[in-house]
């Protein structure tokens, strides 16, 4: 067995596993994945089941996994549409696939405020609540109690 396995060589596992059933690579790709199970078994340790006994279920779990596992699910078996790549390329060449600021961009601040101005009759549609100022100076603005909040 070799000391370090990258994904490309756990997929060559489960594609070999698949195709002989051989109990030696079950355990294998069992004893590669050990790990991920004691860590999760530490995790409910303190729930008042003993360590040893978690790690027992966590590992049968791991077998029926490793026998149910199926290369071929969450595989695509259609392309992507080449409209999608075109938007996502475009998305991605524009610098359009970051967040934005927790305050929001300045068009859904400008929509939110003439939304409101309309909703609680306030003229002056260019007062944009930028995040900057509290909610009570934003309730004395625009006149609002908490009660309507």
């Amino acid at each position: 067995m070799k000391t370090t396995y990258t994904r490309d060589d756990t997929k060559d596992l489960f594609a070999r596993l698949r195709e002989t059933g051989d109990p030696e690579i079950r355990a294998t790709l069992a004893h590669l994945h050990l790990p991920l199970v004691e860590y999760l078994a530490k995790r409910f340790r303190d729930r008042g089941e003993p360590l040893d006994d978690l790690i027992q279920v966590g590992s049968v779990g791991l077998l029926k996994a490793i026998d149910r596992f199926d290369l071929g699910l969450g595989e695509p078996d259609f392309p992507t549409p080449a409209h999608i790549i075109d938007a996502a390329h475009a998305a991605a060449t524009s610098g359009d696939t970051l967040y934005t600021a927790s305050a929001g961009t300045l068009a859904l601040r400008q929509a939110i405020a003439t939304g409101h101005s309309r909703l609680v009759g306030i003229e002056d549609e260019d007062q944009i609540f930028d995040g900057d100022r509290d909610m009570t100076d934003f309730q004395k603005t625009h006149s609002i109690t908490s009660g309507k909040i």
